[in-house]
């Protein structure tokens, strides 16, 4: 009588066990389901605050030395560095807005012409004439739902550049505030490799940002100048076009080079046909002279991983997820390197100025000395 009572109590336990361990494990999933619904909704918001992480980043980058070699302190120089930058483009617009404008205003009035007569070649083919069609198909007719979509996206986009730079100022402001407040939540036995995944990320996305910058340089101005000496119009404004799109690597350079080519073509095909080779040998020099050089610095990338994530990421989130994906890209690869492959698997990872290596083992053998060898002999 007393064994099925026992058995009959340690069957009531077991059942209890089973119901907190379920209960407990649709808690975790319900929680889980949320922060995932939660991340798909404010996905955007997500990747314009890691955008605000890279303008932080960047600023850093720029003011730190300011700082260290003058007496001003790291937030005066963030904010000096803030208040040139704004008097660069606002001298800068002020200086080439009329000649832009005016150059504008005669490319307007030639692109109906360049319309009709591509539109009279395609309706003079038998397939042209379908493209003709689809295409007018595919264009929605009501202006004012358009109108509307319009107004929605622009106040969306002021929203993230709102987001995106008060972000970024905060953050380089006070950065140590921050990491810190990062490093607080985790273990305190974790906060020393906390910290050092922390100075990593930050290496990597500053020589990346650095670089970026550079090519961003390169290109804007190389553009500029041999456009101008083609007699392209809007030659400046195309080459801060394909300066700003040499930021995303790969899928960039090819969108900087649609305008030059549409704009070129409204003079000449042969003009347009200079203008893209001249734009795809300033790419050539950018791609395999100066990245190289930029990317001993930083973690190296595999061409597929980089392509892959900005497919993904554009379709998710559009231009913005286009963007952040190389660095968030980058981000990744640091994180599964030091915490996983070195921190979980063991492996022997060092992460240098050339990005990760496998540690040499010193085979060095220690010579026995020559007291030893006779005491032991």
């Amino acid at each position: 009588m007393s064994r099925g009572r026992c058995s009959d109590g340690g069957g009531g336990e077991d059942l209890a066990f089973f119901r907190r361990r379920v209960v407990s494990v649709v808690a975790i999933l319900g929680v889980a389901a949320a922060l995932a619904t939660l991340t798909v909704l404010i996905f955007d918001i997500l990747l314009v605050v890691f955008g605000g992480v890279l303008l932080a980043v960047l600023l850093r980058a720029i003011s730190d030395p300011l700082a260290a070699r003058t007496p001003l302190t790291p937030g005066w120089s963030v904010a000096l560095v803030i208040v040139a930058f704004g008097a660069v483009l606002g001298v800068s617009g002020w200086l080439l807005a009329p000649s832009i404008a005016t150059q504008v205003d005669v490319i307007v009035q030639q692109v109906p012409e360049v319309f009709e007569a591509a539109r009279e070649w395609l309706e003079s083919y038998g397939w042209g004439q379908r493209v003709v069609d689809a295409l007018e198909e595919a264009l929605p007719p009501d202006t004012l739902t358009r109108a509307g979509d319009l107004f929605a996206r622009s106040g969306m986009f002021l929203v993230h550049l709102f987001t995106f730079f008060f972000v970024g100022l905060f953050l380089a402001m006070r950065p140590t505030l921050y990491t810190n407040g990062l490093l607080y939540l985790l273990p305190v036995d974790s906060r020393p490799r906390g910290r050092e995944v922390l100075f990593l990320l930050g290496r990597t996305l500053r020589w990346f940002l650095i670089g970026r910058l550079l090519a961003m340089t390169m290109v804007g101005v190389s553009t500029a100048i041999v456009l101008s000496l083609l007699g392209v119009p809007l030659a400046v404004f195309l080459g801060v076009v394909a300066g700003l799109l040499t930021f995303v690597p790969y899928l960039g350079p090819i969108l900087g080079g649609l305008p030059i080519l549409f704009v070129a073509l409204l003079d000449s095909p042969i003009l347009a046909l200079w203008a893209i080779v001249a734009y795809t040998a300033l790419q050539w020099v950018e791609g395999y002279v100066l990245d190289p050089l930029i990317q001993q610095r930083m973690v190296e990338l595999p061409p597929a991983v980089t392509v892959t994530s900005q497919v993904v990421l554009g379709v998710l989130a559009g231009g913005i997820g286009i963007a952040v994906a190389t660095p968030l890209s980058a981000v990744v690869m640091v994180l599964v390197q030091t915490l996983w492959v070195r921190g979980v698997l063991g492996d022997s990872i060092h992460i240098g100025p050339r990005g990760f290596r496998r540690k040499k083992r010193s085979r060095k053998k220690k010579a026995a000395s020559p007291g030893r060898s006779s005491g032991s002999a």
